[in-house]
């Protein structure tokens, strides 16, 4: 993929979350069909995980929950200005335990993915 056709996903992928938001905070609608549109969102996170994981060199070199956890942490990052903590992305990822979050994180910092400070809270930075 190259940069032309990352950035029109990108695009794509805004305006998506986007229609979802407006959706979610339509109080017309009922909160039984709430749960379609969660699924929806979810899976088309989980789809951009993997584009952006590709997109990055990550393709099958790294576990679907490793590049799930790139593309949380750099979605959030852009989203808040900050990185998330370990529970965000344990909570984003699934995970039982914060251990299993802090994993990853680990390997992605041993691929070169992602940076921190040691003993800094919320200091992951994407590299790549």
């Amino acid at each position: 993929m190259n940069a032309g056709e990352r950035l029109r996903h990108q695009i794509d992928a805004a305006s998506l979350v986007d229609q979802l938001g407006d959706l979610i905070w339509d109080p017309e609608i009922p909160i039984e069909k709430m749960d379609r549109v969660v699924h929806l969102l979810q899976a088309t996170v989980d789809e951009l995980a993997e584009d952006a994981a590709s997109a990055h060199g990550a393709g099958s070199k790294l576990p679907a929950r490793t590049r799930q956890t790139l593309a949380f942490v750099r979605s959030y990052h852009e989203a808040f200005g900050y990185a998330p903590s370990i529970r965000d992305i344990q909570e984003a990822i699934g995970a039982v335990s914060p251990s299993t979050a802090a994993y990853h994180v680990k390997r992605l910092e041993e691929e070169g993915f992602l940076i921190s400070q040691p003993g800094i809270p919320r200091s992951l930075i994407v590299v790549k």
